[in-house]
């Protein structure tokens, strides 16, 4: 699969255009594309040249995001959407480009009456810049970035949020096709190393989650060590149990919930990136 040709899917913003406008003028234009993904907010362009150059993109109208990574925010809101508070807090730790915090603030677009904060951290100015712009293409306002380690526990931050995003660095085994650099750099030991930094994270993000808030944990590879291992690990934990996602997934993607509830995309079984995610309930 990841020798194939890739398509480039994009995920609609709602800033200018919305997404029949969108076909209308790629269609207009001759670009090519599909409607056959799983988020209704997503479309596949198959041949889309310059992405910079193409209706919508400077008005904010979409944004280029793979369909696995749109799982997480798609659960997050799912979660919360419901909710009778009127003020929801959400982090986004590792969160550079800011794709998660995005969606999240877009699809909660639907809801105004709902009062949602999403801070996001990541650990340079570097990551947290490229989510200030992407915020300001797409005319977001309620995104507030932070500096942020997260290995380093932040005391400020105890029981505070609703929702907390573990997005962690991973060895990338689930995006092989844009990374071929992963190919010749990835080792047992890295990955073992890195499986040690998430296990970090874990226990050190897990304790801003409120008591009936949510942990939500993903990765974009494919190794058990990274993926299942430390999932099974929270689970561990007496505060957590973990949350049953397949009704609040879209029905491409529910065939992909495992025995264990975690959703795990191969490469190839849908159109999109390796990726895995779980699910966790604070008691």
């Amino acid at each position: 699969y990841f020798l194939e040709e890739k398509d480039t899917t994009i995920r609609i913003a709602g800033n200018g255009m919305t997404k029949n406008e969108l076909m209308l003028q790629y269609d207009k234009s001759g670009i090519e594309y599909t409607t056959d993904t799983a988020f209704g907010y997503a479309l596949r362009l198959t041949k889309s040249g310059d992405i910079t150059a193409l209706p919508g993109y400077n008005e904010g109208s979409f944004i280029v995001q793979n369909e696995s990574s749109m799982i997480p925010s798609h659960i997050a809101w799912e979660l919360i959407k419901d909710s009778e508070k009127e003020e929801i807090n959400v982090l986004d730790v590792c969160a550079s480009p800011g794709g998660k915090s995005l969606l999240l603030a877009n699809l909660a677009a639907e809801k105004p009456e709902i009062s949602l904060r999403i801070d996001a951290r990541d650990v340079s100015e570097e990551k947290t810049d490229s989510i200030n712009k992407n915020c300001e293409r797409l005319g977001i306002d309620n995104i507030y970035t932070q500096v942020f380690d997260a290995c380093v526990f932040d005391e400020e931050s105890k029981n505070k949020y609703d929702v907390v995003i573990a997005d962690v660095p991973c060895s990338g085994l689930g995006v092989l096709a844009g990374k071929c650099d992963i190919k010749h750099n990835a080792s047992k030991t890295g990955m073992d190393e890195l499986a040690d930094i998430q296990k970090k994270i874990i226990a050190t993000v897990s304790e801003y989650v409120k008591p009936g808030g949510y942990l939500i944990y993903s990765t974009c590879t494919l190794n058990k060590a990274e993926n299942e291992e430390n999932a099974d690990a929270i689970l561990g934990s007496p505060e957590y149990e973990k949350v049953d996602i397949k009704d609040m997934l879209p029905e491409k993607l529910k065939d992909y919930v495992t025995e264990k509830g975690y959703v795990k995309i191969i490469p190839g079984n849908i159109r999109a990136d390796g990726f895995f995610v779980a699910v966790y309930r604070r008691k």
